[in-house]
């Protein structure tokens, strides 16, 4: 395929539709068969648009979904988090409860202990 664009493929064949239209006695008469390259070139040309149209349409339609995605994300986590800081108040600024809670909002994990060393293994006898 030529290094183009779709637009400029899209042109072109429909130049090459009326170039047939515009010469068809002529090119009848030195032997191309003009109706059948016409009704190839047209059905093809159809659906080349007919598939753009469909994912422009998608295309739009992916741009919605994600937008409301987006909306209801940022509303589910309003939700939470004002749960977070209910439920911690339930049970107690400074209690072991609320400080999971919060932690697990701010994605945050304070270990009590420091983490243990990986030992490595010596390897089984050959």
């Amino acid at each position: 395929m030529a290094p183009t664009t779709f637009q400029d493929r899209v042109a072109t064949e429909e130049r090459m539709l009326e170039h047939l239209n515009g010469n068809e006695r002529e090119l009848e008469a030195r032997g191309l068969h003009v109706p059948l390259w016409r009704a190839q070139l047209e059905a093809a040309l159809a659906a080349v648009k007919e598939k753009d149209r469909r994912q422009e349409a998608l295309k739009a339609e992916l741009k919605a979904s994600t937008a409301d995605l987006e909306v209801a994300d940022v509303a589910a986590y309003r939700l939470c988090s004002g749960l977070i800081d209910a439920t911690a108040a339930a049970w107690g600024k400074g209690s072991a409860q609320a400080d999971v809670l919060l932690r697990m909002r701010s994605k945050v994990h304070i270990a009590n202990e420091p983490a243990g060393t990986i030992q490595p293994e010596p390897l089984p006898p050959k």
